[in-house]
């Protein structure tokens, strides 16, 4: 409720449980900065072509960012923390290096597969085992439909509606609005969408109202009384994340987190 607009979007709103938000825009329209009460805030300085120079995330920490000549991600540090990272010439990051995050090194074949790893690949470049511990089958269209056991369903769209035991629902939007249980229809969660954006998760007979950054990876959850619910940090792309309390599956730039493959479904 509340909401007021500018040229760029929403500069603030009221949600359900009190908290009060406000949205900063760049001079060009993009998203600068954002404030929810005392639950989560952060604000982005952006260099002049948009390029995320640092970031202040009063959960996930300050940050610096520096980017090759491609724009890619070339380094990122904040206390604790200094990773640099490598690309090849297909775009694959094939070196992850520094204090603070998981140290890894690649090799790329000339059909940009990774060799070395104990990774294999079908005939069509289809990962069929990660060489950790997980494998995979697909189906005709490539999708993948088994993943350590756990088997997936798609619709005519190619939207996945089903999750080993779980449904998925979906509204009008293509929104993931509910996921039911497979083997008897009841309720698991509810996700509550409001222009397109990502509002709020219901579950338990509870609401609780998501806080993401400017990726859409969420990092805090406020309870219906405005509390903090949840708290989440993690690195730049996703890895090392940690969450104090998590109430769904929603993961990684607000992708679908499949525990079972440790990977993300957009």
């Amino acid at each position: 409720s509340n909401i007021s607009y500018g040229p760029f979007g929403v500069t603030s709103d009221s949600l359900g449980n009190g908290i009060s938000e406000s949205f900063g825009y760049a001079a060009g329209g993009a998203l600068s900065a954002y404030t929810a009460g005392t639950a989560y805030s952060f604000s982005l300085g952006l260099t002049s072509d948009y390029n995320i120079a640092s970031a202040n995330d009063s959960v996930n920490g300050s940050w610096s960012y520096g980017y090759d000549q491609f724009n890619r991600l070339a380094s990122a540090s904040k206390t604790g923390v200094n990773l640099t990272w490598v690309y090849d010439r297909f775009g694959n990051r094939w070196q992850q290096n520094g204090p603070g995050g998981i140290n890894s090194q690649y090799t790329i074949d000339t059909n940009n597969h990774i060799v070395g790893s104990s990774v294999t690949y079908d005939a069509l470049g289809n990962v069929l085992n990660d060489g950790v511990t997980h494998s995979f089958t697909y189906d005709a269209e490539n999708r993948v439909s088994n993943a350590n056991g756990t088997a997936y369903v798609y619709d005519a769209f190619g939207r996945r509606v089903k999750n080993g035991s779980y449904d998925l629902l979906y509204d009008l939007e293509g929104n993931g609005v509910a996921l039911l249980d497979a083997n008897n229809g009841g309720w698991a969660y509810g996700e509550i969408y409001a222009s397109g954006r990502h509002l709020a998760t219901y579950s338990g007979g509870t609401t609780n109202f998501l806080h993401t950054d400017w990726l859409g990876t969420k990092r805090v959850m406020t309870s219906i009384s405005g509390a903090q619910s949840m708290t989440c940090t993690g690195l730049p792309f996703g890895e090392s994340s940690s969450c104090v309390t998590s109430w769904n599956f929603n993961s990684f730039t607000d992708d679908f987190h499949d525990s079972e493959s440790n990977t993300e479904h957009t």
